[in-house]
């Protein structure tokens, strides 16, 4: 991955994503103070961490792709190593009845010989659960919540004809979600987030009203947590990239 660098970065940051890369994209305490050192509030410094962020993004995203790459190539020999393990095995099952009459065989790819192997198969009596058994004969892998879609429930919304009624007063949001809103009665965080902007002040109470309830069962307990990240979003043309293979001097 080394000489990926879409984007001139000034030596400073080109040193860091050298370090960075020799580590292989470990962030440690001092890469971190080293980052936070060329930071600053104004458009100039933030650009250039713009950009070391980009060049950042992609060295993930190549490593992301190799890794499936050999993903598929480690299963695909996985594939054929079991394949010719089956038909190794095979051939022996096809051997076994004639070494059973001759006895061991010597050769120099080893001795041959047969030998009696039993297999098992168990299954429960219908009707009888596991907890009848001794803990040791069963195992079960330990469950847990699936936060995807437990999330999605969280930032679900329900609202009220009123509240609907208030959103396209205020036309808060476009047509097309206001419909979908209708149909549902229910409305996203993200959906929320952009409608509070244009809602006016009277409506703060049904507002909080609305973010106070969501589709959660109510066996499950949940806690957010909120932090302030960056979003880098892709630019749109090839015009906003500068090309370089080289830190900018």
């Amino acid at each position: 991955m080394s000489g990926l660098k879409l984007y001139q970065i000034g030596p400073e940051w080109a040193n860091i994503l050298r370090v960075v890369e020799e580590g292989c994209g470990e962030l440690t305490p001092e890469i971190e103070a080293s980052m936070l050192a060329l930071i600053e509030t104004s458009k100039e410094k933030l650009e250039a961490a713009t950009f070391a962020k980009r060049n950042l993004d992609m060295q993930a995203d190549l490593a992301r792709a190799q890794a499936s790459v050999f993903a598929a190539e480690a299963a695909r020999c996985r594939a054929i190593a079991d394949a010719f393990e089956a038909t190794s095995d095979r051939l022996g099952d096809l051997m076994a009845p004639a070494l059973d009459i001759t006895g061991s065989i010597q050769t120099i790819a080893g001795t041959a010989f047969s030998q009696q192997r039993r297999t098992w198969a168990f299954e429960l009596k219908p009707g009888t659960p596991f907890a009848m058994l001794d803990e040791t004969l069963w195992r079960q892998g330990e469950p847990e919540l699936n936060k995807k879609p437990l999330a999605k429930l969280a930032e679900a919304h329900p609202v009220t004809p009123d509240f609907i009624e208030a959103l396209r007063a205020a036309k808060a949001l476009p047509a097309k979600d206001l419909d979908k809103i209708t149909e549902e009665a229910i409305i996203t965080d993200s959906q929320l987030d952009k409608a509070v902007e244009k809602l006016p002040p009277e409506a703060a109470d049904q507002v909080k009203a609305v973010r106070a309830a969501c589709q959660l069962p109510s066996e499950i307990l949940a806690k957010s947590t909120t932090r302030t990240i960056t979003v880098l979003k892709a630019p749109s043309g090839k015009k906003d990239a500068t090309e370089s293979t080289e830190p900018a001097a």
